[in-house]
């Protein structure tokens, strides 16, 4: 029997001429195998996400070595985009070497939206994937604004005017602009001008801005708003806090109106009854608002104040 032969040369082989249609449905069914990767439709361009796309970094060459694949998805919220990235990029690039032998020369993924999480994913041309684990992301509370900021603001601001005048000196030492310079007299004038009395107030000032420079850099910033107990990160403002607790005191009997002040430790509960003498009204208020308030992960303490006594007829 006659041995079939196998060439050697790998040019002897043929050429492998894959077209766009192929790599693309790739890269788009191993992005949908990935969990943290949600299906999604723009609202403007009407395009359903992942979307892929592919070009040829040599003119007349249609080899995966020289694909360069462009991802467009939306990725689940809350997700770590730097872990999808990578995962999608290894993926992507695995699926394709598998297919055709050959790795793309570049994979590029761009993240257009967010998305709802999603619980079940498509297999890929490996069958079942495998994902690594990986831990979940934490989300993190509201803060306020940092303190130095203002002084960043006022720093940036003073700069650019110095900026400015030492633009403005340039072009009067050029030529460009009439008058006269504004920062060599000032300068002399330093320098010449001995120790004055009234310099005492400039370095008080220079040493108290510093303090507050170096303050206001260290300085933690407070947590503006109070964590929900609840599965999915959600916070609420004191002034929604504040409105909750006024509405459930309201609703007590004997209560005729309410009103309530929220800090990060205390929530003061201050209501106006129709009589004075019910011993018990302020302990039904304080569990109210107490039950009320059960959605706080962390609440604050309830006070119940006794404001005024009114009569139904409106007269105290």
């Amino acid at each position: 029997m006659a041995e079939l032969e196998t060439p050697d040369d790998r040019g002897d082989r043929g050429g492998l001429d894959i077209r766009e249609r192929v790599l693309t449905r790739v890269a788009v069914a191993a992005a949908k195998s990935l969990p943290d990767v949600a299906a999604y439709r723009t609202r403007f361009a009407r395009r359903d996400l992942p979307n892929a796309s592919v070009a040829f970094a040599r003119t007349g060459s249609r080899t995966p070595a020289d694909a360069h694949v462009t991802l467009d998805i939306a990725t689940a919220w809350p997700a770590r985009l730097s872990h999808v990235t990578h995962e999608l990029r290894a993926r992507v690039g695995k699926d394709i070497a598998a297919l055709t032998g050959e790795h793309p020369a570049r994979i590029d993924i761009r993240v257009s939206a967010f998305s709802a999480a999603r619980e079940s994913h498509h297999a890929t041309v490996e069958g079942e994937p495998e994902h690594p684990p990986h831990p979940p992301t934490i989300p993190h509370d509201p803060l306020s604004t940092p303190a130095a900021l203002y002084f960043g603001l006022i720093a940036g601001a003073g700069l650019i005017a110095l900026g400015a005048v030492g633009v403005r000196d340039f072009l009067i030492f050029r030529e460009v602009l009439p008058g006269p310079a504004w920062i060599p007299p000032t300068l002399e004038y330093l320098v010449e001008t001995g120790w004055q009395d009234w310099m005492y107030f400039p370095a008080a000032a220079a040493l108290v801005v510093g303090v507050y420079a170096l303050i206001a850099a260290v300085l933690p910033r407070r947590k503006t708003h109070f964590r929900l107990a609840t599965e999915d990160p959600a916070w609420m403002r004191p002034k929604d806090i504040a409105r909750r607790c006024t509405a459930l005191a309201r609703e007590i009997s004997g209560v005729i109106n309410a009103r309530t002040a929220v800090s990060r430790k205390r929530a003061v509960v201050t209501i106006d009854v129709s009589e004075a003498g019910d011993p018990g009204l302020r302990d039904r208020v304080h569990e109210a608002v107490q039950s009320g308030l059960a959605l706080l992960l962390d609440p604050p303490a309830i006070e119940v104040k006794v404001g005024s006594a009114i009569a139904l007829d409106g007269v105290r």
